[in-house]
């Protein structure tokens, strides 16, 4: 940075990029500040951001869950990838105005945000690190320091983010914005055909528009583990014919949503995992994933042969712990639990 950080932007204080990392950036448009951060081939992306804290009260960003306070910059810590949280933060005042926003494109690869106050300077600073990749690598960023409502901020800013996806969004459908009754909040794992009929012909008629059959439909649900994990195939003694079933709630005017966990490889099921390298799962904890993929094409027919599956005709899969299977560049794959005892039940909270 060759220039005085505050002519990029109002209490921008410090904008330095890593050894490697080449930082451009262009004038404000409608939204902020673009930035364009590269890195070549085998060399780590990261860049520090460090602004006037002035009357900060909070710093929002997507996976910040319950805190709400001011952290150390040496505390504050979050990893997004496609599977968790989003590029984006905005610092806060009492008053609900945003002092500071940022917001960064490619939501696939894997960011580490480190975010807090900088007891030394006394100014807030956020830092981005992405690994080295076997080719360039590349991000841009739009810095926003509008002082508009919190709400406002980001929504523009996820706007921004949602322009930069060359790809079209998959399309909605309108099962998703029903009304879902869930068995896994009365029943847990134990359910059977009988149960989930009786239960949907009373959420139907209070508009509930799809019934997600939880764990416990898979042989050897129970404990609350998921050691049995891999088979997927249905408890006979819960449900004798699962698309029978399936074909009957559907007459009663809901659609069917299954719970899956297809990172998951139990140590008890009978299946062989599709690839040698995927961890397998049976302590208490379940643990890393497999590089299996499951889709879900028109006309609902899921082909779940890749992961020893028999067709069955459903609307949906509720797609579970894809976050805590996820294995982050430079990141063991929980060695600990893969070692771990085969048996024992429980789930992560």
């Amino acid at each position: 940075m060759t220039r005085d950080p505050a002519t990029v932007l109002p209490h921008l204080s410090l904008l330095h990029p890593g050894p490697d990392t080449q930082l451009i950036t262009e004038p404000a448009d409608q939204v902020g500040v673009p930035v364009t951060l590269t890195a070549p081939r085998a060399a780590e992306l990261s860049l520090r951001i460090e602004v006037e804290l002035n009357d900060a009260v909070g710093y929002w960003h997507p996976s910040q869950g319950s805190m709400r306070s001011l952290l150390p910059d040496w505390a504050g810590r979050a990893v997004s990838s496609l599977v968790s949280s989003a590029r984006m933060g905005a610092l806060y005042n009492a008053g609900g105005r945003v002092l500071f926003g940022w917001a960064a494109d490619e939501p696939v690869d894997e960011v580490t945000i480190r975010y807090g106050v900088s007891e030394e300077h006394k100014t807030f600073a956020v830092e981005l690190h992405a690994a080295a990749a076997t080719e360039e690598r590349r991000l841009e960023l739009v810095l926003d320091a509008t002082t508009g409502p919190l709400a406002e901020v980001v929504q523009r800013l996820a706007a921004w983010m949602s322009r930069r996806i060359v790809e079209p969004g998959l399309a909605v459908p309108p099962l998703a914005i029903e009304p879902v009754y869930s068995t896994w909040y009365t029943f847990i794992q134990d359910v059977n055909a009988e149960v989930i009929e009786s239960e949907a012909a009373l959420a139907v008629p209070m508009g509930c528009g799809s019934v997600f059959i939880d764990d416990g439909w898979k042989q050897l649900a129970v404990g609350r583990g998921y050691q049995c994990c891999g088979d997927w195939v249905p408890d006979t003694d819960k449900f004798p014919d699962l698309l029978a079933h399936i074909r009957r709630v559907r007459a009663l005017g809901a659609g069917v949503v299954l719970w899956v966990a297809p990172c998951f490889w139990g140590r008890t099921a009978t299946r062989t995992p599709t690839s040698p390298s995927t961890p397998l799962c049976g302590g208490r904890r379940p643990t890393a994933a497999s590089s299996t993929r499951v889709t879900a094409p028109s006309g609902s027919i899921l082909p779940m042969s890749a992961c020893g599956w028999s067709p069955l005709r459903v609307d949906g899969l509720k797609i579970d712990f894809l976050d805590l299977a996820m294995r982050y560049q430079g990141t063991p794959p929980w060695p600990e639990l893969v070692e771990g005892p085969s048996t024992g039940s429980g789930r992560i909270g």
